[in-house]
C-alpha cells in the first residue's frame, strides 16, 4: 500500500466518515483514552495479567449482539454473533471443538474452518463477497480485502441508520472506491484494524512486487535449467506468488499434504492446475515462510540442482536500496530474495 494512496483513501474517508477518538486522537494521548475506555467499561484485556479475558470495546459492534474476531474470550455476555474475518492465528485464537455460537464468516474461511475443526460444535453461517445479508435485523455485507484468500472487510448498516465498518486485515487498494455501498452514504465509526498505517511505511503495489519476482525467477531460470524455485509462504497467504512464476515459466509446483489440503478448502481452478503431489514432479517448492533460510532442506538438492533459488515475499517496502528493491543473500549455490 502506497502512502499516495492511503493518504488518498484517508482524505475520502475523512470527508464522509466520523473516525472513532481512538484513531483521530493524537498518539501520545492514545494510550490514556484506552485505559479511559476500558475503565469506563470496568473490563480487563486480553493483555491483563491478571483475571478472566474481557472482550474489549473496539471488537464490539455497537448496538448489536456482534463481535468481531473475538474468540479468545470465552462466551462473551450479550454476544449473539461471532464474525471471522479470515482465518488467520491471530484472528481465530480461541476457537475450539467445543464452541457452540454462530460463527459468520466467507466461503473460503469456511472450508477452513471445517479443515482444522473437524469435531466443531458451532454453527458456520457464509456470507460471499458483495452480497448483503440480514441478520438480526442488521444488514451485513462483506467485501473483498485484498489480505489473503477469503479475508472480507465487513459493513454493519443497522435499523437505526448508523454505518460500522470493520476492515479486519487489508490492504488498501483502489477497488474500494468502486464498492457504492461503501460511499454512497457516511460511515460512523470505522474499526480500523492494520499493523501499517503510517507514513513511515511506504509498501510497492502488490502487481510491482510480483512482477519483480516473475522476472528474478525467469532470469534465473533462463539462465540455468536446473534451477530450483522455492517460494515462502504463510499458512494462509503468498499463494499468488508462486502462481505468477508457475504460470510464467510453465512450471508446476509441489509442497506437503497438510498444506495441499489447506490449498484444497480454496476450490480454485487456477491453484489445482499447478499443483503435483510429488516434488520431483516440480521445478518449484512452497515451504512454510521461516523455513526459507540456509537450512537443511534447501542444502539437500546440492547434486540434484545446479542452483537453488528461493524467494521470502514479505518487508520488501523497506528495501529499496538493495537489488530489484530486495534484499539478496547467497551461500554457496543458494540465492535468497527477501528478508530474513
Amino acid at each position: 500500500m502506497t502512502t499516495q494512496l492511503m493518504t488518498k483513501i484517508g482524505e475520502e474517508m475523512a470527508k464522509q466518515t466520523k473516525i472513532t477518538s481512538f484513531f483521530t486522537t493524537p498518539s501520545d494521548q492514545r494510550l490514556d483514552l484506552f485505559s479511559l475506555a476500558l475503565s469506563r467499561d470496568n473490563v480487563r484485556t486480553k493483555f491483563a495479567r491478571n483475571g478472566p479475558k474481557i472482550c474489549p470495546f473496539y471488537k464490539k459492534i455497537p448496538n448489536t449482539g456482534f463481535v468481531v474476531d473475538a474468540f479468545s474470550y470465552g462466551s462473551i455476555p450479550d454476544a449473539k454473533v461471532y464474525f471471522l474475518t479470515h482465518f488467520h492465528s491471530d484472528h481465530y485464537t480461541g476457537l475450539k471443538n467445543s464452541f457452540n455460537h454462530q460463527i459468520y464468516c466467507s466461503p473460503i474461511t469456511a472450508s477452513l474452518v471445517r479443515n482444522h475443526f473437524k469435531n466443531g460444535l458451532f454453527s458456520l453461517n457464509v456470507i460471499q463477497v458483495n452480497e448483503t445479508r440480514d441478520v438480526l435485523s442488521t444488514k451485513v455485507t462483506f467485501f473483498e480485502a485484498n489480505h489473503c484468500p477469503g479475508a472480507v472487510v465487513i459493513l454493519f448498516e443497522l435499523s437505526n441508520g448508523c454505518r460500522y465498518l470493520h476492515t479486519g486485515d487489508f490492504r488498501a487498494n483502489h477497488s474500494f472506491f468502486a464498492y457504492q455501498q461503501l460511499i454512497c452514504k457516511p460511515i460512523d465509526t470505522i474499526f480500523l484494524d492494520t499493523t501499517y498505517c503510517d507514513p513511515k511505511y511506504d509498501f510497492l503495489p502488490q502487481k510491482d512486487i510480483l512482477k519483480t519476482i516473475v522476472s528474478i525467477a525467469d532470469e534465473h531460470y533462463k539462465k540455468n535449467k536446473k534451477v530450483l524455485i522455492v517460494c515462502g509462504t504463510y499458512t494462509i497467504g503468498k499463494e499468488n506468488v508462486f502462481i505468477e512464476i508457475a504460470n510464467a515459466l510453465g512450471l508446476k509446483v509441489w509442497t506437503n499434504p497438510t498444506k495441499q489440503q489447506i490449498y484444497k478448502c480454496y476450490k480454485s481452478e487456477e491453484m489445482d492446475s499447478v499443483l503435483v503431489p510429488y516434488r520431483q514432479q516440480s521445478r518449484i517448492h512452497v515451504l512454510s515462510m521461516n523455513s526459507i533460510n540456509e537450512n537443511e532442506y534447501l542444502k539437500e538438492f546440492d547434486g540434484l540442482y545446479d542452483e537453488v533459488v528461493a524467494f521470502r515475499p514479505t518487508g520488501w517496502e523497506h528495501n529499496k536500496n538493495s537489488k530489484n528493491g530486495v534484499k539478496v543473500r547467497k551461500y554457496k549455490n543458494i540465492t535468497i530474495y527477501g528478508q530474513l
